[in-house]
């Protein structure tokens, strides 16, 4: 069995966690390969190997870090149909559910075929200035249109199927899938989503109303916001990584995309368990 393994190893106990796995998997005589230019510079360059080798040549990915560290891992392998595992040596852990005295266990219901594969949702959001194409992206999280560094009110329209939503001023608006729900929307009083349903959040930072309330949409929709704001500081920013500065009259269009990201989740936890841990929720 051959899995790739991304790590972050800036992160506390990522080092620790990652030769526990290592010394599992000669156990059951597993071959894993580590991404070169993450651990180049570690003890443990010797395992490393090309992007195109990481992504092409295994049959699972594991990946060791937060739930930012697995959401850099995931845009590497949309397309790829490979099912990913998170070990958790972050935070709050919503995509790396995985403890480290739970690793054994998870690899041998791997072995054995005794996994749980959800498929979540992804974003294809395009750009449009006047009328052509400038870029298009995968969002796992999030879509957020905002403000840079400046302070100053941001103002944008926002249609769903061309029927017209508003027109919002504020800190930005932002459109996220429902794995997106537990991260930035979550901090903009965004409502959680179970995680395999097929709906867009829609929802606005900091908005100059007190009126406004969420939007769930259906995912078969196309979602399009236009920057209306004047000054060009305003940047689209895909799930907390790749940005692009935005101009007077954007278009931004947003809507399903075709594939789906594959998650290896717990046969013996549930997504209302992992609330209540995260959140200490009073049983």
């Amino acid at each position: 069995m051959k899995i790739s393994v991304f790590v972050n190893l800036k992160k506390k106990n990522a080092a620790r966690v990652l030769e526990k796995l290592l010394t599992i998997g000669e156990k059951y005589r597993i071959q894993f390969y580590l991404l070169r230019e993450m651990v180049k510079k570690s003890k443990f360059n010797k395992l490393g190997v090309s992007q195109k080798q990481f992504v092409k040549n295994c049959q699972y990915a594991i990946v060791i870090g937060g739930d930012g560290t697995f959401i850099s891992a995931a845009h590497l392998f949309i397309d790829k149909n490979i099912p990913l595992l998170g070990i958790n040596v972050g935070n709050f852990g919503f995509l790396t559910e995985v403890e480290k005295d739970e690793i054994e266990e998870n690899i041998q219901n791997i072995r054995q075929k005794k996994i749980k594969i959800e498929k979540r949702m992804i974003l294809d959001v395009t750009l449009i200035r006047k009328n052509k194409k400038i870029d298009q992206f995968k969002a796992i999280n999030e879509a957020v249109i905002n403000k840079g560094r400046v302070i100053k009110v941001i103002k944008s329209k926002a249609y769903v199927d061309n029927q017209y939503i508003g027109t919002f001023s504020g800190d930005g608006v932002m459109v996220s899938t429902p794995t997106g729900s537990t991260g930035y929307s979550l901090s903009a009083e965004g409502p959680i989503i179970y995680p395999t349903m097929e709906s867009f959040i829609f929802n606005t930072i900091c908005p100059h109303t007190l009126v406004f309330r969420p939007i769930i949409i259906p995912s078969k929709s196309t979602v399009t916001i236009e920057n209306i704001t004047r000054f060009n500081d305003l940047v689209l920013a895909i799930d907390g990584f790749n940005s692009i500065r935005l101009k007077y009259g954007d278009r931004i269009l947003i809507k399903r995309y075709k594939g789906d990201l594959k998650l290896i989740t717990s046969p013996d936890r549930n997504f209302f368990d992992i609330l209540r841990e995260k959140f200490k929720w009073v049983e």
